[in-house]
């Protein structure tokens, strides 16, 4: 029996062994996550060389035995196993994307991370996201790309910059700038030199975990920029890449709704008919008579525009008459409006035409031309970066202009294994004309545009509407005094006759040596050194304008950086354990010299020279210098690939401060948890990625008034009489910089393959603002500046981002990201802690934000006067509120006692805050056979605007000649119409009509189409013959759209929330490019 059970056993396994030994044919399918199927996908045997790729509809067909294990790789694919049986004969596979994000090395203070170990909050903008847009300064790129980041929508000035902040306000009176740091040093110079094409990558640093390491200057955040270097690995021959993007600007923001030349008169001609019949009593007739003469009185009759106008009033024996015919006799004028408030219907047109569009005179469209080559040259010791950037953008504006000619050397060379040496240096020379007139006054280009009437002509005119031409057949241009608006002023002559030419030079080098002393220990040296000079050149005419006699305006300006690091890394990996250590020293100096001069009286006109001008106006100097010296260490702290820890600890002397206070110490401690890594969610099948990180820190800001603020500062005066000296700026000494806590907490994940995001939530605390005490005045001074004051902010941070589709060769997403944002002022000084401190139309309370409008209270307008009437302040005015004493202020008795007309005496009161209470951005993009698509929107929702623009245009006109808005037609009439706008009258009640008020609040919401842009780049197999590596062309369009709840209204020109007339309106730019890589 035994004999047989044993031969039945060695029977069984020699069957089993002849099945797993005999091989068969396998056959099946590859697909990816969307179900498309994958070709050359590389099928194995595992442990062997055998092996086959799947054909086009992604089938593949291999022999195995049972027991063997097929192996599948893809590129960016993540590699499967799967184990035959005795039963397979079919296996199909679906791949998933690999995911690199995490592997990614970032930019971090003083070195690089891997994204995967980051504990602190950073937003990173790549290459890929810069090079297909057409814009000259990298701050306008980040506006909505990521979240905690803000920046203003204002000017389109060829070259200029927008303003960014990050997480919210750290100061009230010192400045709000994140400090910008060029491949390792702190960059001054001017943004718009750094050209877009050399950009690798931007870092913006948001906390204290990963800002604390730049300590007393890094309280308002930091952008990291980092330039292109040479690729990685050697190459054979050099690769050239040349773009070209040539488009052309527009002005992007449209205006508000104004009256016409057509309707401007008859509306203006309301304010007169109803004083006329509502303050004196007159007739229908008379009152319309009487406004027509004011009016001609008002803006004269050389500047009635209409033509046709044959009939007449005439004032005789105490009354008006109108005549058909012009009558013989005095006191005659023409008869623009009928008695009933309309035109004169013999009006055939206007007599001066275009010449009455100011806009057409002073706009046009700007052309933007930019040329960009590169060499990218790497060998076994060397890598190289060069390249030669030309810039050449016309404002929309006429006489705007920036020319830029730039060019960047980086090279790196391994002397031996155990030294290697850089240099990268970047040199920029630029010329910039723009607008004598673009500042804060009233003769600014743009707000002259907005608000003269469109009945003042570009240039003089006959009777007969013909043009005035001078004696060399030039249209004289109009600048008469007898222009009510802004008389001995034309800008469209003055971009003739006047200059401001800025010529602009800089040069920033970063140059280092890295030891290798072992495997994971280096020191690297740094020495990094940034010059910018410039002269400013402005020249006004001595024909008219601001100037009679003529003024030249000369400034140059020298400042340099140098900035001298040495770095010990340590970088070490013990089993499980990853330790990173950074210790360091830094030493910064920033030398600043100025010149000015100002001469009047020109001898001729053309010459820019200061012999030309015979009257010396003003001659001033100043050298200033800023040091900081600085020590610091970091150390970071893995285990297992889970858990991720990071202190950092600077000690920073600032030579703003008084020796005694000059030192201060900032910290940080961050710390991340990778819990998808835990043993409870290892197997959760829809978490590819889940991260707990939070951090806590100390950082600072000393961005102070000037450069000494712990000295007393003096200055001469009546240095040509009799020379004096007094007290410039008291100086104290215990001055300090502002203090900035910041507490972090976030959640990074990554689910269901198609879904990632972070939601963070953070805290900044700034202390020790600085405010200005008041001094007794014997003291000859007014205040002193001291550490007082504290404010927060507080918020959420969310992005997000969808992958709709992810194939091989079509991959579409969706991004978007928001931040809410709650600023508090917490502590202010004792003098002003009751009842505050007014700034405009704010005023700074504790328990409030700094943006928090505090202005007269609207009440609305009275149905049966049409006056505007407004809250009155029964605390500071009890016996005016008194309702016995209503009539004082004019209003009913009863219905409105609690209102006034008077707005002297109206309640200002806070009326909400300018900060959204939403904002953000989202996009979209997408990639298809060589074709690329991506769209970029950035959006606010909530908050108050003061739409201070609107406030101009509806008001009445006494003696300006400002415009008007279309709104202004539904001003009140008569007794009994409900509306919103008040009656226009020359009554005292009248001036109040568009005083400041919370009537002009209104939502910030608004929408902008920031960057839309669509490429395509060719097949390398079409290319390789020609020697081509890379050909990409591409349109793309910046500042396309603006919504928001008034046309041309432009909520997002500042973080103020208040709209203004003096700037240079957005520009919107459309452009073609192309790219060739060979």
């Amino acid at each position: 029996m035994r004999g047989k059970l044993i031969w039945t056993l060695s029977l069984f396994f020699f069957a089993l062994q002849f099945v797993f030994a005999q091989e068969k044919t396998i056959t099946g399918m590859v697909k990816d996550e969307s179900g498309q199927p994958l070709l050359g996908v590389t099928v194995t045997i595992k442990g062997t060389t055998r092996g086959v790729a799947t054909d086009f509809d992604g089938n593949y067909s291999i022999k195995a035995k049972a027991g063997e294990v097929l192996h599948f790789v893809a590129l960016g694919m993540k590699p499967i196993d799967r184990p035959v049986s005795a039963s397979t004969t079919k296996i199909d596979v679906i791949m998933e994307e690999e995911a690199h994000e995490l592997e990614e090395v970032v930019i971090v203070a003083y070195g690089t991370a891997k994204k995967q170990s980051l504990v602190g909050s950073q937003a990173m903008v790549s290459a890929k996201q810069l090079e297909t847009r057409p814009i000259t300064n990298l701050t306008t790129a980040l506006s909505g790309i990521a979240p905690g980041v803000q920046s203003t929508l204002s000017s389109g000035q060829p070259g200029s910059s927008a303003t960014i902040r990050i997480r919210g306000f750290g100061s009230i009176n010192a400045g709000n700038d994140p400090i910008y740091v060029l491949d390792g040093s702190i960059y001054n110079g001017r943004i718009s030199d750094i050209v877009m094409q050399d950009i690798e990558n931007i870092s913006v640093l948001k906390d204290a975990a990963s800002t604390s390491l730049y300590g007393s200057s890094a309280g308002n955040g930091v952008v990291l920029i980092t330039t292109k270097r040479g690729s990685k690995g050697k190459k054979e021959k050099p690769s050239f890449t040349y773009s070209n993007n040539l488009g052309f600007s527009t002005r992007g923001q449209e205006d508000y709704e104004k009256v016409g030349a057509m309707d401007y008169l008859p509306l203006r001609f309301q304010q007169w008919y109803n004083d006329y019949k509502y303050n004196r009593g007159a007739t229908d007739e008379q009152a319309a008579a009487w406004a027509n003469y004011n009016m001609i009185q008002q803006y004269k009759l050389e500047y009635m525009p209409y033509a046709g106008v044959n009939t007449y009033y005439q004032y005789a024996g105490g009354t008006w008459n109108y005549h058909q015919t012009q009558p013989t006799g005095g006191n005659v004028f023409p008869a623009v409006m009928m008695m009933d408030g309309t035109l004169n219907p013999n009006i055939t047109g206007l007599l001066w035409g275009e010449d009455l569009d100011w806009e057409r005179a002073l706009f046009r469209t700007g052309i933007r031309n930019e040329h960009t080559i590169s060499v990218n040259h790497s060998t076994d010791k060397m890598k190289s970066y060069f390249s030669l950037n030309y810039l050449k953008e016309d404002g929309y504006r006429i006489a705007s202009d920036y020319e830029r000619l730039a060019g960047r050397g980086n090279v790196s060379y391994d002397v031996n294994n155990w030294l290697t040496v850089g240099t990268n240096i970047g040199y920029s020379t630029m010329v910039n004309h723009s607008p004598t007139t673009t500042g804060s006054n009233s003769s600014n280009t743009f707000r002259f545009v907005r608000s003269i009437a469109p009945i003042f002509p570009i240039h003089q005119h006959n009777a007969d509407g013909s043009y005035v031409y001078d004696a060399h057949g030039k249209k004289v241009y109009d600048y008469r005094k007898s222009r009510i608006f802004i008389p001995n002023y034309n800008p469209v002559y003055l971009s003739e006759v006047d200059l401001l030419t800025t010529d602009n030079n800089s040069a920033n080098t970063r140059t280092f040596a890295e030891i290798s002393l072992l495997p994971e220990l280096k020191i690297k040296l740094n020495y990094n050194y940034d010059v910018l000079r410039y002269t400013s050149k402005q020249r006004y005419n001595n024909i008219f304008g601001a100037q009679p006699d003529g003024l030249l305006e000369i400034n140059n300006y020298k400042g340099a950086t140098t900035t001298f690091n040495q770095l010990l890394d340590y970088n070490k990996t013990f089993g499980k354990h990853n330790v990173g250590v950074l210790l360091g020293h830094e030493s910064y100096k920033y030398d600043y010299i100025e010149s000015s001069m100002g001469k009047k009286k020109m001898a001729f006109l053309g010459i820019d020279e200061m012999s030309n001008f015979t009257q010396l106006e003003s001659a001033t100097s100043k050298t200033d210098q800023y040091t900081k010296e600085g020590y610091f260490g970091r150390v970071n702290y893995g285990f297992d690939n889970k858990y991720d820890l990071s202190l950092s600890f600077r000690r920073d002397g600032s030579s703003r401060f008084h020796k005694d206070n000059r030192w201060g110490n900032f910290w940080s401690v961050g710390a991340g948890w990778h819990l998808k890594k835990e043993a409870f969610l290892a197997n959760v099948s829809w978490i590819d990625h889940l991260k707990l990180r939070a951090s806590y820190g100390t950082t600072g800001n000393d961005s102070t008034s000037g450069y000494y603020p712990y000295q007393t500062t003096y200055s001469f005066v009546n240095n040509d009489v009799q020379a004096g000296l007094r007290i410039g700026r008291y100086g104290y000494r215990n001055l300090l910089w502002e203090k900035q806590v910041s507490a972090d907490i976030a959640l990074e994940f990554d689910v269901f393959k198609h879904l990632k995001g972070t939601v963070e939530l953070f805290s900044k605390e700034s202390d020790d603002l600085i405010f200005a005490l008041p001094l007794p005045t014997s003291t000859g001074i007014t205040s002193v500046n001291k550490n007082i004051g504290k404010v927060q902010n507080r918020g959420i941070e969310i992005e997000l981002t969808i992958d709709l589709i992810k194939r091989p060769d079509f991959k579409w997403n969706f991004t978007a990201n928001g931040t809410i944002l709650k600023n508090k002022v917490v502590r202010l000084p004792e003098h002003i802690r009751e009842l505050g401190q007014a700034n405009g139309n704010y005023r700074y309370m504790e328990g409030y934000s700094i943006y928090d409008y505090h202005i007269p209270q609207w009440a609305g307008v009275n149905p049966n006067t049409g006056h505007a009437m407004y809250v009155i302040d029964a605390k500071t005015y009890p016996n005016y509120a008194d309702v016995n004493h209503a009539h004082f202020r004019g209003v009913d008795k009863d219905q409105y006692a609690a209102y006034t007309y008077d707005y002297n005496i109206a309640k200002r009161d806070f009326s909400g805050s300018a900060i959204p209470d939403l904002q953000g951005g989202f996009g979209t993009n997408a990639t298809w056979k060589g074709f690329e698509f991506g769209v970029q929107f950035s959006y606010m929702l909530g908050g108050k605007a003061y739409d201070s623009v609107y406030q101009g245009l509806m008001g009445r006109d006494t003696n300006s000649g400002t415009a008007a808005h279309v709104d202004l037609w539904n001003a009140w009439k008569k007794p009994g119409d409900v509306t919103d706008v008040p009656r226009l009258d020359e009554s005292t009640a009248g001036q109040y009509v568009s005083s400041t008020s919370n009537r002009f609040l209104i939502s910030r919401t608004s929408l902008m189409l920031r960057n839309l842009s669509i490429g395509y780049t060719l097949p390398k197999e079409i290319l390789a013959p020609y020697g081509i590596t890379n050909l990409r062309v591409g349109i793309a369009g910046e500042n396309l759209f603006l919504w928001s709840k008034r046309k041309g209204m432009n909520p997002m020109a500042n973080f103020s929330g208040t709209t203004s007339n003096l700037g240079y309106d957005y520009a919107k730019v459309f452009s073609c490019g192309v790219s060739v890589s060979f």
